[in-house]
């Protein structure tokens, strides 16, 4: 069943059984399974209500459910049974029973490179990881027989001077953080105890990160997408910041992100 207001491009595949609700859009190349429900419950109230949207080329496995307002990024794939009721980014893997991310995939939106795992890292000096200007950094540890000490001298450690900092802990391990890039602040990132998957993407390139120890960190410079997931249910993750909160320095729709982006590179 198809509601009369949604919009399913001729080029994607869908069920007979599937049930499209009002305002959804299913864009070019995107495969919906047998029984998924997209949208249950949404009305047409006023031209604010959002729409429910899966991008070009997502893929909706059978008797899933995506709910009313939520956005299925590009090459996104959702497992069977999956209940969505977020919005997941581009190439994101979820499998049920709950949402839970098992990782990126690659497609030609947004190409999955190389990943970095702290734990192959040993780091004398910043190294760059091929994803804009972000980087991984040692963080100096001391050590004898009384234990160990990891110090972060703020002037001197860190490829800036930090105006906030904040702790990430008690993440469910299917749940993600961050999903956003910043205009103007940069970010500095250490997981000081158990373990934590970043992605950094550029707009042409992303990295995946393990940080698992507390002698190493990323540098995420403004203008880098970041996604945060799989972390231990011990992790702790330590986030130096450039600049103050400020809600108007996020950019949170990748298209955005991408769109400022292009516009940056055109007028160079």
């Amino acid at each position: 069943m198809i509601d009369q207001s949604a919009f399913i491009d001729p080029t994607s595949t869908l069920s007979p059984s599937a049930t499209i609700g009002p305002l959804a859009y299913v864009g070019p190349g995107a495969v919906v399974g047998d029984s998924v429900v997209i949208g249950p419950g949404a009305q047409i109230l006023s031209d604010s209500d959002r729409p429910t949207i899966i991008k070009p080329w997502a893929v909706i496995g059978g008797g899933s459910t995506v709910t009313a307002g939520v956005e299925i990024g590009t090459y996104a794939r959702i497992g069977s049974g999956v209940v969505v009721a977020e919005n997941v980014p581009p190439n994101m893997i979820l499998s049920a029973p709950r949402p839970r991310v098992l990782g990126y995939g690659e497609g030609s939106g947004q190409p999955v490179a190389r990943r970095h795992f702290s734990r192959d890292s040993k780091l004398d000096a910043p190294t760059k990881i091929g994803v804009g200007a972000g980087e991984l950094w040692p963080v100096p540890v001391f050590s004898d027989l009384r234990g160990s000490l990891s110090a972060i001298e703020l002037s001197t450690n860190l490829p800036f001077r930090p105006e906030r900092i904040f702790l990430i802990y008690g993440v469910p391990s299917e749940e993600m953080r961050g999903d956003h890039a910043h205009r103007r602040c940069a970010q500095f990132l250490v997981a000081v105890h158990g373990s934590v998957s970043l992605i950094l993407d550029d707009g042409e390139r992303s990295v995946e990160v393990r940080l698992n120890r507390p002698n190493l960190g990323v540098y995420m410079p403004p203008m880098i997408w970041g996604t945060q997931y799989n972390y231990s249910s011990d992790a702790v993750l330590m986030v130096f910041a450039s600049h103050s909160y400020d809600p108007s320095d996020y950019i949170r729709s990748y298209d955005q992100f991408k769109a400022i982006l292009a516009s940056q590179e055109t007028t160079r």
